[in-house]
């Protein structure tokens, strides 16, 4: 089984979470760890993650963070796919998400870049209503967060597996506490 972790939007394949998941694991699922860097264009995203997909033959679970969590639920709804989201973007955040549109420095690169308007659209258009397999999709949301309103979450996958947390941040503060159940939901 491969496991394609999905960085946030202004992030990298060298997030901390990417890089606290990869240390957890084996040798062995390491190999069979993908991150990839993700383009700008959201549908750039989405044809490249369909293409890792579809190399691997669906033998895949995803996790994505935040913006990587809604290409992790949209390809997982897609595919019938397991994936674990961390504080996700949903698409009932999207029409909220405007003000991304503009000049960004990535957090871990210094990288700097233009997320246009036609980028924005690009998401606008992976908007999606259900989930065709909501049982595939386990939530991590802490309540806590500055970035995105998890009461939309919460509701977009009230019929998924949820862990709901009273506090925290968008990052999603002990991450790590989740390691060992986040794992055995992906390859189970």
């Amino acid at each position: 089984m491969k496991l394609l972790y999905l960085h946030g939007f202004n992030s990298s394949p060298e997030s901390t979470k990417a890089i606290t998941f990869k240390k957890f694991l084996s040798n062995q699922d390491k190999k069979n760890l993908i991150v990839p860097k993700l383009p700008i264009s959201p549908k750039d995203s989405i044809n490249l993650l369909s293409e890792i997909i579809e190399k691997e033959n669906k033998e895949i679970s995803l996790i994505g963070s935040s913006l990587g969590g809604l290409y992790s639920s949209y390809l997982g709804n897609i595919y019938g796919l397991k994936n674990v989201l961390i504080n996700p973007v949903v698409p009932e955040h999207l029409e909220f998400m405007k003000d991304i549109i503009g000049e960004h420095s990535n957090y871990q690169t210094k990288e700097k870049y233009k997320f246009t308007e036609s980028n924005y659209q690009e998401l606008l258009d992976l908007k999606f209503n259900d989930l065709n397999f909501p049982m595939n999709h386990f939530c991590l949301v802490q309540l806590g967060d500055e970035v995105l309103d998890q009461k939309l979450t919460i509701n977009f996958f009230r019929k998924s597996l949820v862990i709901i947390e009273k506090n925290g941040i968008h990052q999603f503060e002990g991450f790590e506490r989740y390691l060992n159940l986040i794992y055995d939901f992906m390859i189970n």
